[in-house]
């Protein structure tokens, strides 16, 4: 495709997979006009899978802190946070330091007990206002807010690479905040799995104009070769549908997929009649394992050599 170029490794070897939809909402605000879609492109260099053009980043900060606080549900049963939770408690004593990076209202940070230091970065006022509310922590509106030489046992970026130009980038910076024994948790859609490979373009998670970049258990080991990370992968979904759920959804899936103005126009008349307005997003949500969870950690030798040369880990990268 002329003129892409891959945001995380400057390739220029990156093909279009498809036409995105242009849509009205952004993180849960409606807009007055219209974000366009763009394409959905693959680097075959690195195998990230990216949205083509984007927008300046001061533009999506001034659309992602936008008053409101009510998009992503704490509530939702969502199985990463019962993963992410467990990997904490499992691993880290009482004291530990956690930052979790993209907190939202603090869902996931309410879950750790008073046992932990708890911690949050997050860009949206409204919601940083409630994360430390309602999870006890402290909260940053951005990574450089951070005092300089703060460092945790754990960072978490749940739900959060996709929505970044260049995932690398934040994952070596994030890595920065870790200390030499510590962990950093990462969740997102998995650009690999087998409704994405089948959708490309069409696959609800590309719907989504926040989600720009999507990437894959290959991806992370491509980018990652020969660095001194430990990496360790789990494929999980959403939510346990019920089957009758989980046949509805397959349908409205592969509807949404094959014949998408069909699927929105069908699903807007729908809405009309039960007294509902909004946009009509693709169907597909929890259908199978679409979403892999990484803990990445350092080597032996990393920790070593940081020992023996007294470097700090708690700056950012």
């Amino acid at each position: 495709m002329m003129g892409c170029v891959c945001p995380c490794c400057g390739s220029s070897a990156a093909k279009s997979i498809g036409k995105l939809p242009d849509t009205y909402v952004f993180a849960g605000r409606r807009l007055e006009e219209p974000l366009s879609g763009g394409e959905l492109c693959r680097c075959e260099t690195c195998e990230l899978r990216f949205r083509y053009p984007v927008l300046g980043s001061k533009y999506y900060e001034s659309l992602y802190d936008n008053a409101i606080a009510d998009n992503w549900s704490a509530e939702w049963e969502r199985s990463d946070w019962g993963a992410i939770t467990s990997e904490v408690l499992n691993r880290f004593p009482a004291g530990a330091r956690v930052l979790d990076f993209g907190c939202y209202t603090g869902g996931l940070l309410a879950r750790l007990d008073d046992r932990f230091k708890k911690y949050g970065v997050e860009i949206n006022r409204v919601a940083a206002a409630e994360a430390m509310r309602s999870a006890s922590a402290i909260v940053w509106n951005g990574l450089l807010d951070i005092p300089e030489g703060e460092c945790f046992d754990v960072v978490i970026a749940a739900d959060v690479v996709e929505h970044v130009e260049n995932p690398k980038a934040l994952i070596v910076q994030l890595m920065g905040l870790v200390n030499e024994s510590g962990v950093l948790i990462v969740t997102t859609g998995d650009a690999a799995s087998y409704w994405s490979r089948i959708l490309g373009a069409r696959w609800w998670y590309c719907y989504y104009p926040e989600h720009i970049a999507f990437v894959s258990e290959a991806w992370f080991e491509k980018v990652f070769d020969g660095s001194s990370f430990l990496m360790k992968f789990r494929k999980f979904r959403y939510f346990n549908h019920s089957a009758m759920r989980q046949a509805a959804m397959t349908v409205l899936a592969c509807v949404s997929g094959v014949a998408p103005n069909v699927y929105r126009n069908v699903g807007r008349v729908w809405k009309m009649m039960r007294g509902r307005l909004g946009e009509v997003a693709p169907g597909g949500l929890g259908l199978g394992d679409e979403h892999i969870l990484c803990v990445m950690s350092r080597t032996v030798e990393a920790r070593s050599r940081n020992e023996s040369e007294g470097l700090g880990l708690g700056g950012m990268a």
